[in-house]
């Protein structure tokens, strides 16, 4: 691996993160680095209404008896993801009389089926493009506690969606977030708890965190991905005949 990022002409990475990553641990000249960031597939439309004009939750959520505030965690489980924090975030805010629970998505996660779950998880497993960006939308949040990502791509979903995110403030999640998103310190428990108190009392901040990620995640898009990506081949392409 070493010796290919050594002989390359250039390197994409999909964050500044991630270049600084190779640049400091892998010893790649930043000179060959090169960033093109990635995007959220354009796939979120509003919520239907029926023909006497109501909107009707997602089925997932019916199925799962949610009919109030949420809050929603998306991905798998390795230890990166950091879902002991956000599990004894939880723990504390239902302690004090929180009612709005935890829905998580996810592969390797069955719906309802888990033996003595906590009473504020509600599992969904797998849910289709379409379902997730409703659910994006009607959380009261997505929770990102994330200690290491490339990207963070549930957190750029969750904004071109419309939905407000809280994000653990390492790697690149800073970056993909930039004012859109309320944070806090991976391991620090109680202000997770507090940021996600916040959302659940201020409507304002809600609708707030919402159009600020309308805003941030336009600057991700396939388009711009693509074009950057083709004027990196090209400038590879160059630097190779030079050789």
């Amino acid at each position: 691996y070493a010796s290919t990022m050594r002989h390359a002409d250039l390197i994409m990475t999909n964050s500044s993160f991630t270049a600084r990553e190779l640049e400091e641990k892998s010893g790649v000249p930043r000179s060959k680095l090169r960033v093109t960031l990635l995007a959220a597939d354009d796939i979120f439309a509003p919520d239907n209404p029926d023909a006497q004009g109501q909107v009707h939750p997602p089925p997932v959520l019916t199925e799962l008896g949610i009919d109030g505030p949420f809050f929603l965690t998306v991905g798998a489980h390795d230890g990166r993801k950091n879902l002991g924090t956000l599990y004894r975030a939880m723990d504390k805010l239902s302690s004090a009389g929180c009612i709005a629970p935890l829905l998580q998505c996810g592969p390797g996660l069955s719906r309802s089926k888990q033996r003595s779950p906590p009473p504020w998880l509600r599992t969904a497993g797998y849910v289709s493009d379409e379902e997730l960006a409703v659910l994006y939308r009607r959380a009261t949040a997505l929770v990102f506690p994330s200690r290491y990502e490339g990207f963070g791509l549930p957190v750029a979903e969750a904004m071109m969606a419309g939905g407000c995110v809280i994000c653990a403030d390492s790697s690149s999640l800073p970056e993909v977030a930039g004012d859109a998103a309320l944070f806090f310190e991976w391991n620090d428990v109680d202000g997770l708890v507090a940021q996600m108190q916040r959302l659940l009392d201020e409507p304002d901040l809600r609708r707030e965190l919402a159009q600020r990620g309308r805003h941030q995640a336009a600057k991700f898009t396939w388009r711009r991905n693509a074009q950057e990506t083709l004027e990196i081949l090209d400038e590879a392409l160059a630097v190779r005949r030079q050789r």
